[in-house]
Order: C-alpha cells, then structure tokens, then sequence
C-alpha cells in the first residue's frame, strides 16, 4: 500500500485530471480505496482535491469580479466625459446595471462556499 503523509505528495497531474472530469468525492473515495491506498492517504488525496476546487472557485470569482468592476470604471468614465450624448443615459444606467449584475455574480461564487 502506497502511503501519503501531506498534501504535498499528492500528484498534481492526478488531481487535475480529477478537476477535468469532475469527479464527486464519494467516487473518488471509492476509487481510491480500490486501488489500495489507505485510509489516510485517502484522505489527503480528498483534501487536496478540495483545496483545488477551492482555488479553481475562488480564481472564478475574481475573475467576475474584475470583469464587473472594469466594465463599472468604463461605464463611469463615459459617463463623466459624454462622448455619445444621445446615449448617456444607457451608458449610465446600462453599464452600472451589468456591472453590478457580473458583481453580484462574483461575491455569490466567491463566498457561496
């Protein structure tokens, strides 16, 4: 039996194959158990699995986030500068609205969990 003593051991290359494919955590338990690891092991392997799915939300929502506060400044900007006078008040009120929206949607991912 193979044994892992910290997270460090566990292969990255297995652990991104497992995000590939999106694998639940009592299947990969399962799994894990039938190719001979122990319980332990097991275990780090299923830690070091959340962490990555922590990471790859976490990346996520600050990705929407960035999106939602660019889109917000540029918003901003043209309505400071009125470049388009016809369309100020959909510069205003649009870009604030979907701003505010991609915003929402990032605190949701990023503090859901």
């Amino acid at each position: 039996m193979e044994t892992a003593t910290s997270i460090e051991n566990v292969s990255s290359r297995l652990i991104e194959t497992w995000l590939r494919q999106n694998i639940d955590q009592e299947s990969l338990a399962s799994d894990l158990r039938k190719k001979g690891k122990d319980e332990a092991s097991v275990n780090l392997h299923i830690e070091a699995y959340k962490k990555a799915l922590n990471q790859r939300r976490q990346f996520n929502a600050f990705l929407l986030l960035g999106i939602g506060a660019f889109i917000g400044f540029i918003g901003c900007i043209l309505s400071l500068i009125n470049p388009f006078p016809d369309y100020y008040f959909w510069i205003l009120y649009g870009s604030t609205g979907i701003a505010a929206c991609i915003i929402v949607g990032g605190l949701y991912a990023l503090l859901e969990g």
